[in-house]
């Protein structure tokens, strides 16, 4: 199983729309969003809090806190015509994230990758770069989110090889115990236009 991830910034109802009827392409439009940025179906989610723990060491602060404690659920799936779960992001993690120095970054994506690796996901040279820029993305996502009236992370299991709307890695199946979530392994993220993807 893959895990299909977004954060979206501006009006939940809106949002949570968009979402039940399938309307990924409604959410990428800055004119009805404040920010959206897609982390495809091969990021684990515990990637993220291993992000915010480099951000953590690398500027020497206690925030921005783990990802995965960060977010709260609102009433779980987004009707009967959609398969994702949507949950609420604190706004204190975004704003931690903005606030996160350009000049760091650099070495903030150097620690994350570390971080990966010390988990057991190998990180090939070439797709060290993808990091960096993922973690530029993420850092641009927070700051144009700042201020907006909610960010939701939608997330859901997608089995690999039904075809999926997205290339997925390869992965082992693991189940995290956090809140029931997936923790999926992965060998290399990618990336397609300006969104990324597994």
């Amino acid at each position: 199983m893959g895990v299909l991830m977004d954060l979206i910034a501006g009006d939940a109802r809106e949002i949570l729309l968009a979402i039940s009827v399938d309307d990924w392409a409604g959410l990428r439009d800055r004119s009805r969003f404040v920010a959206y940025i897609s982390l495809g179906g091969g990021l684990d989610m515990t990637w993220l809090d291993l992000l915010a723990l480099a951000a953590r060491e690398t500027i020497g602060s206690e925030s921005p806190g783990p990802f995965t404690l960060a977010t709260h659920s609102l009433d779980g799936r987004v009707g009967d015509a959609s398969d994702r779960t949507v949950e609420r992001v604190d706004p204190h993690w975004i704003d931690a994230v903005a606030r996160l120095p350009e000049s760091r970054i650099d070495r903030i994506a150097a620690r994350w990758i570390d971080l990966v690796e010390c988990e057991g996901c190998d990180v090939d040279p070439e797709e060290k770069p993808m990091f960096r820029e993922l973690a530029g993305d993420l850092v641009d996502f927070c700051r144009r989110a700042e201020g907006a009236e909610d960010v939701l992370f939608a997330w859901s299991l997608w089995p690999i090889g039904t075809g999926s709307p997205m290339p997925l890695l390869r992965i082992s199946n693991q189940v995290s115990s956090k809140r029931g979530r997936p923790e999926l392994r992965s060998t290399r993220p990618g990336r397609r236009g300006n969104s990324w993807d597994g």
